[in-house]
């Protein structure tokens, strides 16, 4: 609950900062970051699964 309430509050926060070009910057570089986050998620989840099924073998 306390994260949608954070996540609604950022999006607030950013689309008043979009007028600014700082703002932009902010916004992408968080973007950025968000999506790199899920990717080294992925990236950790399928090196684990691998690692089960080799032991599996």
């Amino acid at each position: 609950m306390m994260t949608t309430l954070f996540v609604i509050t950022l999006l607030i926060v950013l689309s008043g900062l979009m007028w600014t070009n700082l703002g932009w910057l902010v916004s992408w570089s968080l973007t950025f970051m968000v999506f790199l986050g899920g990717m080294c998620d992925m990236i950790v989840g399928l090196v684990n699964w691998l690692f089960k099924k080799v032991r599996m073998l």
